[in-house]
């Protein structure tokens, strides 16, 4: 817990610094470099999923056809297989992790107005803690946002990236259908608002007419990919009226007080939040949701800077950090992900 404790610490730490200079990129590059570090450098026994890929790794000859390495996660297994072939499981670490931060660093140094802001929420949000057990999920996701640097630039770049982002994970395909993110317009308020709070309303009181949809995509998926349909069992696990009512008054603020709503940040944020509110309890099928709820950690600080009225901004502040300790506090209580005790290899 101490390691994660210091970490918080020296970024609350930045974001005092980053009055003065929002974009400074020595922040960036120390607070990059320092979570690759101790991501890396964690022992197999902090996460879930840590024994696994460890498991995976050193029986590289035994397991080429686990579920994890068939179809398009062929890449997975040769990603495993190089590393395991010429190098050793530290340098593998270092590798996948290196790529999954330096994505969402390549991120925040392109769209974020204050980079210790967004590497505060990106570690308080329980998204860097998630990374040390989903890994080869959050593999994918990094790949996925570094290609979002070039959605609106060039296209065919971003297909490529989300492609290989797939070899590691095949839940990044269903980012393909970004591309259609700089032709949606949510500039009027008032219909973005009302979908808000009315599939906030549906989620949580008409959850029984949602879970017969939900049966169908099981049965849908169970015919496409052994597996997939797993994502949508134990529907209504987790789900909690308080945690997801903050989760919609925090998007709302940020909506309402943003100055470019068209912007893809605020558009992912949104979309994940509806989703999350009508389908947030598909058991494991809300993990999918990351690919669009990590936009918060740059639509939160840049809206900040869209606020004029420095008491209102303050106060915008103060709730943001308010619901992102909220979220860590909660996360951290229940040992989400079991990345408690953090352990050194």
């Amino acid at each position: 817990m101490e390691i994660y404790n210091i970490l918080i610490g020296i970024l609350l730490f930045f974001c005092l610094l980053s009055v003065i200079k929002p974009k400074n990129n020595l922040i960036l590059i120390i607070t990059t470099v320092a979570l690759i570090c101790i991501a890396s450098l964690k022992s197999i026994s902090v996460g879930t999923d840590s024994w696994n890929y460890f498991n995976y790794f050193t029986r590289i000859d035994e397991l080429y056809d686990e579920p994890v390495f068939i179809g398009v996660q062929r890449g997975w297994y040769f990603f495993n297989r190089f590393f395991h072939d010429l190098f050793n499981y530290d340098i593998f670490l270092f590798v996948c992790y290196g790529i999954m931060i330096a994505g969402f660093s390549s991120y925040i140094a392109k769209n974020s107005k204050n980079y210790a802001f967004s590497m505060l929420l990106f570690v308080l949000m329980y998204f860097f803690c998630s990374s040390l057990n989903i890994m080869r999920q959050y593999i994918a996701i990094g790949i996925v946002y570094y290609a979002l640097n070039f959605l609106e630039k060039d296209v065919k770049i971003y297909f490529i990236l989300v492609l290989l982002a797939s070899l590691f994970h095949f839940s990044a395909l269903i980012c393909l259908l970004f591309i259609f993110l700089p032709k949606l317009n949510i500039t009027k308020s008032w219909i973005p608002v009302i979908i808000i709070v009315g599939s906030y309303i549906i989620g949580f009181f008409f959850s029984e007419t949602l879970f017969r949809f939900v049966n169908i995509l099981q049965i849908f998926s169970n015919s496409l990919r052994d597996g997939i349909g797993d994502y949508f069992l134990d529907w209504g696990d987790s789900r909690n009226l308080l945690t997801n009512l903050a989760l919609n008054i925090m998007l709302l603020l940020t909506y309402c007080f943003s100055k470019d709503r068209n912007n893809n940040n605020i558009k992912l944020y949104l979309i994940f939040v509806i989703l999350n509110n009508l389908f947030g309890a598909a058991g494991q099928g809300n993990r999918i949701f990351l690919y669009l709820q990590l936009a918060m950690i740059v639509a939160i600080p840049n809206t900040v800077y869209d606020i004029k009225n420095s008491l209102i901004r303050v106060g915008y502040v103060i709730v943001a950090l308010v619901f992102a300790f909220g979220v860590w506090y909660y996360s951290i209580s229940s040992n989400a992900s079991e990345v408690l005790p953090y352990i050194f290899r």
